[in-house]
C-alpha cells in the first residue's frame, strides 16, 4: 500500500484503542497504528525513554528530544 507513513516519515498520536481503554501513544506505519506504550511496556525500548512512551500525551516523549526518537526509530525498523 502507498503510504506517506514510513519509518522515515513517523507521525506520533494519542488513540484510544477502544472506547473504554484510556489513551494510549502511538506512531502510523503504512495503514496501522503500532501502540508504543505496548511496545514499552513489553521492554523494547531503551529504559531511559520508555516511561515518557506510557504516558496519555506526547509532551513527555517529545521533550525527550532527538535521542528518544532515535531510539523509538531504531526499534521500529528492527521489529
Amino acid at each position: 500500500a502507498d503510504s506517506d507513513f514510513s519509518l522515515q516519515n513517523l507521525p506520533y498520536g494519542v488513540f484510544r484503542p477502544s472506547a473504554d481503554k484510556d489513551a494510549r501513544i502511538g506512531v502510523a506505519i503504512g495503514d496501522t497504528v503500532v501502540d508504543l506504550a505496548q511496545l514499552a511496556e513489553a521492554g523494547l525500548f531503551s529504559s531511559k525513554f520508555a516511561d515518557s512512551l506510557t504516558k496519555d500525551t506526547l509532551n513527555s516523549f517529545m521533550g525527550a528530544g532527538r535521542d528518544a526518537w532515535t531510539d523509538v526509530r531504531s526499534t521500529l525498523s528492527t521489529l
